[in-house]
């Protein structure tokens, strides 16, 4: 593989990653907590808690590296599950890094020029998915790192014309712990095969002996990859105590938590975007327009003002890429492997989740090799170049500031008086109940993890609806099956004033219609029939539901049949 000879421009990458990533944060740290739990659970590495199907290694890797560092960091945040977001985080960091070094690699090799290259790899750097899950204790992006590692290997060795076996199990060993640590990125490995067909080839014709010879590595690959995979994923299976079909089903369907989006069609043209630029809550603007929501008029111009000009823009850039790669002989080839990596990543987020931004980090590797590619030669007077450049820039100029640390801190000073006012008067037991994930108090938690009233303990949230949430007609008996659960407890269930209004305001993050079942007048009403005998924190505060003869009836009522249908758990959170 090229790589530039001096140390220089590795050093200045480096340099590059740590100044963005002191100077910003992440603006959901995901399903880091979820992680977190499990580890902390788990009373050693074998537990088969740990060996979930989605991310078979990222648990146990997790586990090991809060063992390490268990006794350094809990005599500063104690021994809830916080403890063991450092370890992940670092992990995360460690990836990031690796992943913009080696992006700048396949960039350097695929245009000859270091500019280029340090271009690129700082597209990744400050691209939305990226940026976000870099700085959390997901799995994604440390799997990222191992594609791209893998992509490297397979780049030099076709380079060099180096197609032997080792070239082969140690491409094959990265990809294959790529798709064990989210097994997403198996999405990923039929570009990566067909890069070893097509790179830096004159002719795609197999009946020469470079052509035999890409065909024989290709084998090679491919037998390693499954190999390592089946055994990575074998062992991990029996730890798990996988011992039939049926349990092996089982476990493979679990690995989705019971999550689905609806309307995938509708979310996938601004979830590709979202991965590139942050769009912020401007999703809700485009929703609140094609569902016609009554309670927040929007227009084409409101829309115009929001994100449009960004979706606009990143798809214009992705149809101007293909018209320049089909411009070129080098370019129709690389649209074999960009074809086959957008399909399947592009069918899996309308099967799965369209919406959410790190769904679309498979086709990052490729993507890398296409935009060096098309930049090898840079003009401005090049309209598929000087539109890569735009969406640089539009990335620097978008995603800094909104993931800025300086500017967050100010947006959550309401919301943090709403946690203390709260948390003065709940009791043992007690359950708050909180609209939907849009709402301030939950943003507020998972940006700031170690703010010291999230160490103190979350509030003990349920939240009324959930975006991955398939069945949200449900919602009334889930919803009294949590009150009573309270109740039960001798607790006390607080309500979110915004919960009894007629009207919802803009700001709660309400779409109507965007959840099938689930309509304000009903939610509304819901609430409005139960008595409440205290409230606290002012208009937006929190309403008391009384435990009286009324309410308990009511509720007893509704919450009939549910055990049927329990969905509550995946949305209840506090420790």
């Amino acid at each position: 593989m090229q790589i530039p000879s001096k140390l220089w421009p590795y050093g200045a990458v480096t340099i590059l990653f740590v100044t963005v990533i002191l100077l910003t944060g992440p603006q959901s740290y995901s399903d880091t907590n979820m992680y977190a739990a499990a580890i902390q659970n788990a009373a050693s590495v074998s537990d088969p808690h740990l060996w979930d199907f989605g991310h078979l290694l990222w648990r146990p890797a997790g586990w090991l590296a809060h063992r390490a560092t268990a006794p350094w960091i809990e005599p500063y945040l104690g021994t809830s599950y916080f403890v063991v977001f450092p370890p992940l985080i670092a992990l995360n960091l460690m990836a990031g890094l690796a992943s913009v070094l080696l992006a700048f690699v396949l960039a350097h090799n695929a245009s000859g020029r270091i500019g280029v290259a340090f271009a690129v790899s700082g597209g990744l750097l400050v691209s939305s998915a990226f940026l976000n899950m870099t700085q959390t204790g997901a799995a994604y992006v440390p799997g990222l790192a191992l594609q791209l590692g893998g992509m490297a290997v397979i780049v030099s060795a076709v380079r060099s014309n180096r197609l032997g076996w080792g070239a082969a199990w140690l491409a094959g060993a990265l990809l294959a712990a790529s798709c064990a640590v989210w097994v997403a990125y198996v999405l990923s490995l039929p570009a990566a095969g067909l890069t070893v067909l097509i790179w830096e080839r004159d002719s795609l014709a197999f009946n020469s002996d470079a052509g035999r010879q890409r065909l024989v590595f290709l084998a090679r690959l491919t037998v390693a990859t499954f190999v390592i995979g089946a055994i990575v994923f074998g062992l991990g299976a029996a730890v798990a105590g996988i011992d039939s079909i049926a349990e092996a089903r089982a476990w493979v369907s679990d690995a989705g938590h019971g999550y689905a989006q609806t309307r995938n069609w509708m979310r996938i043209g601004a979830g590709v975007p979202r991965a590139l630029l942050d769009l912020g809550n401007d999703g809700m603007t485009i929703k609140r327009y094609l569902f016609g929501d009554p309670y927040a008029r929007t227009s084409l111009m409101d829309i115009a003002g929001a994100s449009l000009w960004k979706i606009v823009l990143v798809h214009f850039v992705l149809g101007l890429t293909l018209w320049g790669l089909a411009s070129s002989p080098g370019g129709r080839k690389l649209l074999l492997p960009l074809g086959a990596s957008a399909a399947a990543v592009l069918t899996f987020a309308l099967a799965y989740e369209a919406g959410s931004a790190e769904r679309y980090l498979p086709i990052y590797p490729i993507l890398i090799l296409v935009a060096a590619f098309l930049c090898r030669d840079f003009s401005w007077r090049s309209p598929t170049q000087a539109a890569l450049a735009v969406l640089f820039v539009a990335m620097v100029c978008v995603n800094l500031p909104n993931y800025a640390l300086a500017t967050a801190r100010q947006q959550f000073e309401g919301d943090i008086r709403r946690i203390e006012t709260t948390k003065e008067i709940l009791r043992p037991g007690s359950r708050v109940v909180l609209l939907s994930f849009r709402d301030g108090i939950h943003d507020f938690y998972h940006r700031f993890p170690f703010h010291p009233l999230a160490l103190e303990g979350q509030l003990p949230v349920y939240y009324l609806t959930d975006p991955m949430e398939a069945r949200a007609d449900s919602w009334p008996r889930r919803v009294a099956q949590a009150i009573l659960g309270s109740w039960q407890k001798d607790g006390d269930v607080w309500v979110s004033r915004r919960l009894f209004a007629g009207t919802p305001l803009p700001e709660w993050g309400w779409v109507e219609k965007d959840h099938p079942g689930l309509i304000w007048r009903e939610v509304a009403g819901f609430f409005q029939a139960l008595h409440a005998d205290k409230e606290i924190g002012g208009p937006d505060g929190f309403l008391r539901l009384l435990r009286d003869e009324h309410n308990t009836a009511l509720v007893t009522g509704i919450a009939a049949g549910l055990e049927s249908d329990k969905h509550s758990d995946g949305r209840t959170q506090g420790h």
